[in-house]
Protein backbone atom coordinates (compact mmCIF):
# COMPACT_ATOMS: atom_id res chain seq x y z
CA UNK A 1 0.00 0.00 0.00
CA UNK A 2 2.84 2.36 0.91
CA UNK A 3 4.71 1.63 -2.31
CA UNK A 4 1.60 2.21 -4.45
CA UNK A 5 0.96 5.45 -2.56
CA UNK A 6 4.49 6.59 -3.36
CA UNK A 7 3.88 5.88 -7.03
CA UNK A 8 0.77 8.05 -7.04
CA UNK A 9 2.64 10.89 -5.35
CA UNK A 10 5.27 10.81 -8.09
CA UNK A 11 8.28 13.05 -8.53
CA UNK A 12 12.04 12.45 -8.76
CA UNK A 13 12.58 11.64 -5.07
CA UNK A 14 9.81 9.03 -5.13
CA UNK A 15 11.15 7.54 -8.36
CA UNK A 16 14.53 7.02 -6.70
CA UNK A 17 12.93 5.19 -3.78
CA UNK A 18 10.92 2.98 -6.12
CA UNK A 19 14.04 2.08 -8.09
CA UNK A 20 15.70 0.93 -4.87
CA UNK A 21 12.72 -1.35 -4.16
CA UNK A 22 13.22 -3.12 -7.50
CA UNK A 23 16.12 -5.01 -5.90
CA UNK A 24 14.29 -5.97 -2.71
CA UNK A 25 14.42 -9.64 -1.76
CA UNK A 26 10.65 -9.80 -1.29
CA UNK A 27 8.84 -10.61 -4.56
CA UNK A 28 5.77 -8.61 -3.54
CA UNK A 29 7.83 -5.50 -2.84
CA UNK A 30 9.48 -5.74 -6.29
CA UNK A 31 6.14 -6.37 -7.99
CA UNK A 32 4.49 -3.43 -6.25
CA UNK A 33 7.45 -1.14 -6.95
CA UNK A 34 7.42 -1.82 -10.67
CA UNK A 35 3.63 -1.41 -10.75
CA UNK A 36 3.86 1.91 -8.88
CA UNK A 37 6.34 3.22 -11.45
CA UNK A 38 3.63 3.39 -14.09
CA UNK A 39 1.94 6.09 -12.03
CA UNK A 40 5.15 8.11 -11.78
CA UNK A 41 5.06 8.19 -15.58
CA UNK A 42 8.75 8.95 -15.98
CA UNK A 43 10.24 7.40 -19.12
CA UNK A 44 13.73 7.84 -17.69
CA UNK A 45 12.88 4.90 -15.39
CA UNK A 46 12.67 2.45 -18.30
CA UNK A 47 16.32 1.38 -18.08
CA UNK A 48 15.89 0.69 -14.36
CA UNK A 49 12.74 -1.33 -15.02
CA UNK A 50 13.98 -3.44 -17.97
CA UNK A 51 15.89 -6.03 -15.86
CA UNK A 52 12.60 -6.88 -14.15
CA UNK A 53 11.47 -8.51 -17.42
CA UNK A 54 13.76 -11.40 -16.39
CA UNK A 55 12.85 -11.57 -12.70
CA UNK A 56 12.25 -15.05 -11.28
CA UNK A 57 8.80 -14.02 -10.06
CA UNK A 58 5.83 -14.17 -12.42
CA UNK A 59 4.04 -11.19 -10.88
CA UNK A 60 7.13 -8.99 -11.14
CA UNK A 61 7.45 -9.88 -14.82
CA UNK A 62 3.76 -9.34 -15.53
CA UNK A 63 3.74 -5.95 -13.81
CA UNK A 64 6.90 -5.02 -15.70
CA UNK A 65 5.23 -5.71 -19.05
CA UNK A 66 2.26 -3.55 -18.08
CA UNK A 67 4.40 -0.72 -16.70
CA UNK A 68 6.78 -0.59 -19.65
CA UNK A 69 3.86 -0.50 -22.07
CA UNK A 70 2.16 2.30 -20.14
CA UNK A 71 5.42 4.26 -20.12
CA UNK A 72 5.60 3.99 -23.91
CA UNK A 73 8.15 1.19 -24.19
CA UNK A 74 6.66 -1.37 -26.57
CA UNK A 75 9.54 -3.82 -27.06
CA UNK A 76 7.97 -6.43 -24.77
CA UNK A 77 7.05 -9.10 -27.29
CA UNK A 78 10.08 -11.34 -26.70
CA UNK A 79 9.61 -11.22 -22.93
CA UNK A 80 5.93 -12.09 -23.32
CA UNK A 81 6.73 -15.03 -25.61
CA UNK A 82 9.34 -16.29 -23.13
CA UNK A 83 6.78 -16.17 -20.35
CA UNK A 84 4.16 -17.94 -22.46
CA UNK A 85 6.62 -20.74 -23.23
CA UNK A 86 7.68 -21.13 -19.61
CA UNK A 87 7.01 -24.47 -17.93
CA UNK A 88 5.67 -22.67 -14.86
CA UNK A 89 1.93 -22.23 -15.29
CA UNK A 90 1.98 -19.04 -13.21
CA UNK A 91 4.46 -17.44 -15.64
CA UNK A 92 2.11 -18.27 -18.51
CA UNK A 93 -0.95 -17.08 -16.57
CA UNK A 94 0.78 -13.80 -15.66
CA UNK A 95 1.82 -13.14 -19.26
CA UNK A 96 -1.77 -13.60 -20.39
CA UNK A 97 -3.06 -11.43 -17.53
CA UNK A 98 -0.62 -8.65 -18.50
CA UNK A 99 -1.75 -8.72 -22.14
CA UNK A 100 -5.36 -8.41 -21.01
CA UNK A 101 -4.47 -5.38 -18.91
CA UNK A 102 -2.92 -3.73 -21.97
CA UNK A 103 -6.25 -4.06 -23.80
CA UNK A 104 -4.53 -3.93 -27.18
CA UNK A 105 -6.12 -5.82 -30.06
CA UNK A 106 -2.68 -6.52 -31.52
CA UNK A 107 -2.36 -9.29 -28.92
CA UNK A 108 -5.57 -11.05 -29.98
CA UNK A 109 -3.86 -13.71 -32.09
CA UNK A 110 -1.14 -14.28 -29.51
CA UNK A 111 -3.78 -14.84 -26.82
CA UNK A 112 -5.65 -17.26 -29.07
CA UNK A 113 -2.44 -19.27 -29.44
CA UNK A 114 -2.55 -20.20 -25.73
CA UNK A 115 -6.29 -20.78 -25.50
CA UNK A 116 -5.64 -24.53 -25.37
CA UNK A 117 -2.97 -24.35 -22.66
CA UNK A 118 -2.86 -27.54 -20.57
CA UNK A 119 -3.50 -25.57 -17.38
CA UNK A 120 -7.00 -24.40 -16.49
CA UNK A 121 -5.80 -21.21 -14.75
CA UNK A 122 -4.02 -20.14 -17.93
CA UNK A 123 -7.07 -20.91 -20.09
CA UNK A 124 -9.29 -18.95 -17.71
CA UNK A 125 -6.90 -15.97 -17.85
CA UNK A 126 -6.90 -16.13 -21.65
CA UNK A 127 -10.70 -15.88 -21.73
CA UNK A 128 -10.64 -12.94 -19.31
CA UNK A 129 -7.90 -11.20 -21.32
CA UNK A 130 -9.67 -11.74 -24.64
CA UNK A 131 -12.87 -10.28 -23.19
CA UNK A 132 -10.95 -7.10 -22.38
CA UNK A 133 -9.89 -6.58 -25.98
CA UNK A 134 -12.74 -7.90 -28.11
CA UNK A 135 -16.54 -8.01 -27.92
CA UNK A 136 -18.30 -11.31 -27.16
CA UNK A 137 -19.63 -11.74 -30.70
CA UNK A 138 -16.05 -11.79 -32.03
CA UNK A 139 -14.86 -14.14 -29.30
CA UNK A 140 -17.72 -16.61 -29.55
CA UNK A 141 -16.29 -18.79 -32.36
CA UNK A 142 -13.02 -19.16 -30.48
CA UNK A 143 -14.24 -19.70 -26.94
CA UNK A 144 -17.56 -21.47 -27.48
CA UNK A 145 -15.88 -24.93 -27.54
CA UNK A 146 -14.56 -24.24 -24.04
CA UNK A 147 -18.13 -24.45 -22.70
CA UNK A 148 -17.24 -28.12 -22.31
CA UNK A 149 -13.83 -27.58 -20.72
CA UNK A 150 -13.04 -30.07 -17.93
CA UNK A 151 -12.52 -27.17 -15.51
CA UNK A 152 -15.62 -25.59 -14.00
CA UNK A 153 -14.00 -22.14 -13.63
CA UNK A 154 -13.08 -22.08 -17.31
CA UNK A 155 -16.66 -23.02 -18.23
CA UNK A 156 -18.05 -20.29 -15.97
CA UNK A 157 -15.76 -17.66 -17.50
CA UNK A 158 -16.76 -18.69 -21.02
CA UNK A 159 -20.44 -18.45 -20.14
CA UNK A 160 -19.91 -15.06 -18.47
CA UNK A 161 -18.35 -13.71 -21.66
CA UNK A 162 -20.88 -15.30 -24.01
CA UNK A 163 -23.86 -14.01 -22.02
CA UNK A 164 -22.44 -10.52 -21.31
CA UNK A 165 -24.57 -7.63 -22.43
CA UNK A 166 -23.01 -5.62 -25.25
CA UNK A 167 -21.23 -2.46 -24.16
CA UNK A 168 -23.06 0.78 -24.81
CA UNK A 169 -21.73 2.74 -27.81
CA UNK A 170 -19.31 5.50 -26.92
Amino acid sequence: VVIMGLGKIGGPSVAGMLVSYLKDQDDRVRANAVEAMQFVGDQSLINDILPCLYDDNNRVRGNTIITLWKLGYYQIYEAVINMMRNQDKWMRASAVFALGELKDTRFFTLLLSVLRDPDADVRRNVIIALAKIAPPYLLAPYIRPLRFDPDENVRKEVMAVLTAKPAAPK
